[in-house]
């Protein structure tokens, strides 16, 4: 079984964040990931990566190699926001990474020995199919749609978004 790091962005140096940048704009996932408002350049990707709004961690292999990042934000009591997001090279492995990365944060603990979270939940557009069964594989439940809740910047269009939730009863 492959092994996985979970690497968080503020500890990372500029170049290698940018670097993940570049690929992820290469291969046109960046646009898909940041539809509702895609940072410029390198230089904003990693202001934003480190920023305080959000919390972005990204997963590397046992070879050094960067596959994927995933970010929390909007928390809510023990839940929070997850959003993923992974470059091409990983795609067959996507399943894997995303169940390490919910388990080890729906199973973490504080000092205490309780839960750090209970929840985590998502809106993703309707039109994403590819995201949606990825995320019902992880064990999400689709609990409807949220008419117009996702921007799309490029288009200056609103899409429908899929409201989902993981808890950590529902692990796979």
């Amino acid at each position: 079984m492959k092994e996985y790091r979970t690497l968080r962005a503020r500890g990372l140096d500029d170049e290698v964040l940018c670097e993940f940048w570049e690929k992820l704009t290469a291969e046109g996932v960046a646009q898909m990931t940041f539809y509702e408002c895609m940072p410029s350049n390198p230089h904003d990707f990693c202001l934003w990566a480190k920023g305080t709004s959000q919390d972005v961690r990204l997963i590397e292999d046992e070879f050094g190699e960067i596959l994927a990042m995933y970010w929390l934000n909007n928390p809510l009591g023990k839940s929070a926001m997850i959003h993923f997001c992974y470059v091409r090279a990983a795609f067959l492995e996507q399943n894997a990474i995303g169940k390490y990365v919910v388990r080890s944060l729906l199973l973490t603990t504080d000092a205490d020995g309780a839960f750090v979270l209970s929840a985590l939940m998502g809106i993703t557009p309707k039109v994403y199919r590819h995201a949606l069964k990825f995320i019902k594989d992880l064990g999400f439940s689709l609990f409807g749609v949220l008419p117009k809740s996702c921007y799309f910047s490029e288009t200056k269009k609103h899409r429908d978004g899929v409201i989902s939730v993981l808890t950590r009863e529902n692990l796979k």
